[in-house]
């Protein structure tokens, strides 16, 4: 599995190639959370109080960006308690590359098209990838 950052610069430079990710389930939690409003993390928006990692290769951090992603409904349940929540988030920043922790970030403010200005929820829409009428 390619990482996270591979993935959307791999969309962001050709919209149709997230059709390749459609079976990617923690991929589709990824984009769910970071452009539908229904799937919004319930988290403080702007920055996060975290202590950025020094590791750079996103090859070392790859299982932990997808073992988080696979944990994304457990942080939108709405009997999670906010701090146990906030924690959750801040410890996956704190164990992933800078780039990372800033998606992460992005995904949870539903602001990654201002890293990735070409992934808008107006084109996965127009891929297909989400349904129309898609908010």
């Amino acid at each position: 599995m390619d990482t996270l950052g591979f993935i959307l610069n791999e969309i962001n430079a050709d919209i149709s190639k997230i059709k390749e990710h459609a079976g990617n389930n923690y991929f589709r939690k990824f984009m769910e959370t970071a452009y539908l409003k229904s799937h919004r993390l319930p988290l403080p928006e702007g920055p996060a109080p975290y202590t950025p990692c020094n590791i750079e290769s996103e090859i070392q951090t790859k299982g932990i960006v997808w073992q988080f992603l696979k944990k994304l409904d457990t942080l939108r349940r709405p009997d999670l308690h906010n701090l146990k929540r906030e924690v959750m988030f801040i410890d996956a920043l704190e164990n992933v590359t800078k780039k990372e922790a800033q998606i992460f970030l992005h995904m949870k403010d539903q602001t990654l098209p201002s890293i990735y200005p070409n992934i808008t929820l107006g084109a996965l829409i127009e891929v297909g990838y989400f349904p129309q009428g898609s908010v």
